[in-house]
């Protein structure tokens, strides 16, 4: 699990939600980093998790909905 996070009023607010088996091979030029920067990403928050990876990147993306996931 990854998400791309912004600082917004000392909380994070989440801008792009994912889920991938290797950080190391889908972080580095990730398509929507560009335009996540663009919007305040200053960081990478991520979450090993070796199980259910892609029910809960759904329900971040439902609970917080990032924008470049929309």
């Amino acid at each position: 699990m990854y998400i791309f996070a912004a600082p917004v009023d000392k909380l994070w607010r989440a801008l792009y939600v994912g889920e991938t088996t290797s950080f190391a091979d889908r972080i580095p030029g990730h398509e929507r980093w560009p335009q996540a920067q663009r919007m305040g990403a200053t960081h990478v928050h991520v979450r090993a998790e070796p199980f259910r990876r892609r029910e809960i990147e759904e329900e971040l993306i439902r609970a917080h909905t990032p924008p470049l996931n929309q």
